[in-house]
């Protein structure tokens, strides 16, 4: 009965938390934010007319601008990027998509930031999207170490990135959000900032079951 109490009062001290020491921020406005307010977002149900008929310029005429390239990553696997450069860029921004995804996933995404003066620097991890394989079945998106997607990038944002624009910033989904916080936890010269959509984390618990935490 003693060890129940004595579980009972750690956890009840565990659960405590002080106050933060940060002031509560105000509600984000997006009205008062420079470019397209949430409203002016294209839908999925249309994408396919965006792709082929965009007006004076379609997405994939936009995507297709842009710079394609490779380059040999750890043990010789190919990486694959696309680069849209604008004249006196406000900064870079490094597009790492999450586990199956291709870079083209994220046309929309680098016409929007070019739009708003921003260079942008689509680059794949092995084994997903146009990015190479390393196993026969390229249906299985492998990676021996997972510290390779993370020398991969290093060296996309060092060779490809850096050279052009010292200002980085990096906008990551799911697999890729795990491999930009790692990167920078490494690296942390190599970006300014980022922007993580669901990044693939978990909270440490630190010892304890879920439901209790």
């Amino acid at each position: 009965m003693r060890s129940v109490l004595v579980i009972i009062a750690v956890c009840g001290v565990a659960a405590c938390r002080a106050p933060s020491p940060l002031e509560k921020q105000a509600p984000f406005d997006f009205d008062a934010a420079p470019g397209p307010g949430p409203d002016a977002y294209g839908s999925e149900t249309d994408l396919l007319t965006r792709w082929n008929d965009g007006g004076v310029e379609s997405l994939r005429d936009f995507w297709e601008s842009g710079e394609a390239g490779s380059f040999d990553g750890v043990r010789g696997v190919k990486v694959a990027y696309r680069i849209h450069r604008v004249a006196n860029p406000k900064a870079a921004v490094v597009i790492v998509p999450g586990r199956t995804e291709a870079i083209i996933k994220f046309a929309e995404l680098a016409r929007d930031l070019t739009a708003q003066g921003y260079s942008t620097y689509a680059v794949t991890l092995r084994g997903q999207g146009e990015a190479g394989r390393m196993l026969p079945n390229h249906d299985k998106g492998y990676v021996e170490y997972f510290d390779d997607y993370l020398v991969d990038t290093h060296t996309f944002i060092t060779t490809k990135v850096k050279p052009e624009v010292s200002r980085v910033f990096m906008v990551a989904h799911s697999l890729g959000g795990a491999v930009a916080v790692l990167v920078n936890d490494e690296h942390p010269d190599d970006v300014q900032a980022m922007a993580l959509s669901s990044p693939m984390l978990a909270i440490d618990l630190g010892g304890f079951p879920a439901p209790v935490a």
